[in-house]
């Protein structure tokens, strides 16, 4: 039994990586594939991105976004912790260099956000995939998205990958 539980879900990933191919680049330049220096694997972090990209893109059917905002939408979700890795090594460094980790934070958001524009993904997919976590500046653009009394379909995206 859990010999096919692993088979299916080791289809269901294969299919998910072929869909999202840049997605997948992404994620191994920024060596999530590798263990790390305790033997520890990162792919749980590609497999949950993966995952959001599929739930978004039902979530985005369910609410008749546009094909091209629910292709954009589950792209952006399979992106959003592309960085991971990196992100916690750099808050890691932040602290053991005497810091409280914001910097590191800081400094791993603002390298994301490069790394995206320099593979050219589109301004809607980098404010998308920059909806996600619990930073400061993402929580107060979703208050004010709340504030509207009609979001757009790409505010409403927003919330999508947010949650």
């Amino acid at each position: 039994m859990i010999e096919a539980i692993d088979k299916a879900k080791q289809l269901l990933f294969a299919r998910f990586r072929a869909q999202l191919p840049e997605v997948i680049e992404l994620h191994r330049q920024f060596r999530l594939f590798e263990l790390d220096a305790d033997g520890r694997s990162w792919e749980n972090v590609s497999e949950h991105c993966l995952i959001e990209a599929a739930r978004v893109e039902l979530l985005a059917q369910w609410l008749n976004f546009s094909a091209e905002l629910k292709n954009d939408l589950a792209l952006a979700a399979g992106l959003h912790d592309f960085n991971k890795r990196f992100e916690i090594e750099t808050i890691d460094a932040d602290i053991a260099a005497g810091g409280s980790g914001i910097a590191g934070y800081d400094q791993a958001s603002e390298t994301a956000t490069k790394e995206l524009k320099q593979h050219s993904f589109s301004d809607r997919v980098i404010r998308l995939a920059n909806s996600a976590g619990g930073r400061a500046e993402n929580l107060f653009a979703l208050d004010a998205i709340l504030a509207q009394t009609q979001p757009s379909e790409d505010d409403l995206a927003c919330f999508v990958l947010y949650y």
